[in-house]
């Protein structure tokens, strides 16, 4: 993802992140866009990923984006990045 793109997406995430949310807080690193959705992966300070819807709306509500939790890349593999290829079989 070019420099300007990822900054652009990692904003509009620290925009959603709001008091409340379960990502507000933490220390996301955006790893990655899904080319065909809005979600991004970030990883968390403490090592799990997580998978994130931008809505690109306003300012972001504590009950929305919903996240997915993944513990480590074997899982997230097995359990998105799988699932989602299925879609272009």
């Amino acid at each position: 993802m070019p420099e300007r793109a990822q900054a652009a997406f990692q904003l509009q995430l620290a925009r959603q992140l709001v008091p409340g949310h379960s990502l507000f807080g933490h220390q996301c690193t955006l790893l990655g866009k899904h080319a065909g959705t809005g979600d991004v992966l970030v990883a968390l300070e403490v090592g799990r990923l997580v998978v994130v819807p931008l809505t690109w709306g306003g300012p972001g509500d504590a009950r929305y984006p919903h996240s997915a939790f993944f513990p480590d890349w074997a899982d997230f593999a097995a359990n998105r990045m799988a699932p989602d290829t299925l879609d272009y079989l």
